[in-house]
């Protein structure tokens, strides 16, 4: 079943709530999305001591606009007739679709520098030409 977040998830924690299972945390750097369902990415288990684990057939990949998990038959990620939580984490956005909701230049005022753009900045470049 496609989980439909309207964006691509870059980090995924997923836990079925109707019955018993691990935590699972996977993410873009541990290979999410790799194997399209073919083999378990590596996972961490945030309820567990042990390291990453790619033992069992349990993972999900990731779609421009959400995720699809799928799973052994134990249903830890997949059962039909489970409920599950879980918590997403956007990856970036790849290619503005604008370039004026992402880049602004801004001139000092009075004796202090203004930055004033429509977005929120993340990084700001400052230059003295004096």
């Amino acid at each position: 079943m496609f989980v439909d977040l309207g964006w691509e998830p870059q980090w995924l924690m997923l836990k079925r709530s109707s019955g018993g299972s691990n935590w699972a945390i996977l993410d873009t750097m541990r290979g999410l999305n790799a194997n399209k369902g073919s083999s378990p990415p590596s996972r961490l288990e945030a309820n567990l001591t042990n390291a990453e684990n790619t033992v069992g057939l349990n993972g999900a990949y990731i779609d421009s606009e959400g995720f699809y998990p799928w799973g052994n038959g134990g249903g830890d990620w997949n059962a039909s007739s489970g409920e599950y939580i879980y918590c997403a984490i956007r990856s970036p956005q790849k290619t503005p679709v604008n370039s004026r909701e992402v880049f602004a230049i801004d001139n000092r005022d009075a004796d202090y520098p203004s930055f004033d753009s429509d977005f929120s900045v993340d990084m700001a470049i400052m230059k003295r030409t004096t």
